[in-house]
């Protein structure tokens, strides 16, 4: 959710700003129709554990960047308008909306990332503002992060291909092909250096990548300094973070089959 990585994640026991209530209460006005938390990761996990949160502190730090702007109201500890939520459960019953008759649709993997959708369809705004902080579980091994990602990225491709191209979802669309377009650059890049350390017997070291690489580790290093000083040190070394971008973007494109030939994807508990 990634970051962009798309769709929120949910806790067993949701725990974050005592204020929340409060915060969320006072976000609310005529054209806000929910309010979203925070999400941070909870602590364990091991090193993958951190990568997770290190990855959800971006999501923090881009939200505080965008005025707290939600992307996806997350499962975690959302609130919504009652007046809000009854016009959602009416679009869906005129066929406004699709996703059955009721507030919450049932067909959708990410049910989180359609109704944030469908709030903004109805001409309203998702906040998620820094005091509605809420803490999430970490996936403790990587077949189930990957089942839990792919659940992720396959929903919110769903979503896009139900709502079509809107006012609301172009943004939403452009994401998608931005993390398309990164991963393959991404690829792109590691055959170079593959390929010239093969010929050469050492990496190459283009001055452009050089400098686009600099300044990918200092966004990355100073987007997690609030993590703490091993995620600082995790982000400068670069390499575990570049392991797990393409563990990402291979879910990426694992969903983006998937859909293409309209194979079943499962709601997994995690």
């Amino acid at each position: 959710m990634g970051p962009n990585h798309p769709c929120a994640p949910r806790s067993r026991q949701p725990v974050g700003n005592p204020w929340f209530v409060e915060t969320a209460l006072a976000t609310f006005n005529r054209k806000v129709g929910a309010v979203g938390g925070v999400f941070y990761g909870e602590d364990g996990g091991g090193f993958l554990g951190l990568l997770q949160r290190m990855e959800f502190h971006r999501y923090a730090w881009e939200l505080d960047r965008t005025g707290g702007k939600a992307q996806v109201l997350t499962g975690t500890g959302t609130m919504f308008r009652a007046r809000v939520l009854r016009e959602v459960r009416a679009a869906r019953r005129s066929g406004e909306l699709g996703g059955g008759s009721s507030y919450y649709s049932l067909a959708s993997l990410t049910e989180d990332d359609e109704m944030t959708k469908a709030v903004k369809t109805l001409g309203y705004r998702a906040m998620s503002p820094a005091g509605c902080a809420v803490t999430t579980e970490v996936m403790p091994t990587l077949p189930k992060l990957w089942h839990q990602r792919l659940r992720w990225q396959r929903g919110a491709l769903e979503n896009l291909r139900d709502y079509g191209w809107t006012q609301v979802t172009a943004r939403y669309f452009l994401q998608q092909f931005l993390m398309g377009f990164g991963a393959l650059s991404f690829l792109i890049y590691l055959t170079y250096m593959a390929t010239y350390a093969t010929l050469y017997g050492w990496p190459g070291l283009s001055p452009f990548w050089t400098a686009i690489g600099l300044i990918f580790m200092v966004e990355k290093t100073v987007s997690v300094r609030r993590a703490g000083p091993k995620a600082v040190l995790v982000a400068a070394l670069m390499v575990p973070e570049m392991l797990y971008d393409l563990f990402q973007h291979a879910v990426y494109f694992s969903s983006l089959w998937g859909l293409i030939r309209r194979s079943e994807e499962k709601w997994v508990a995690t």
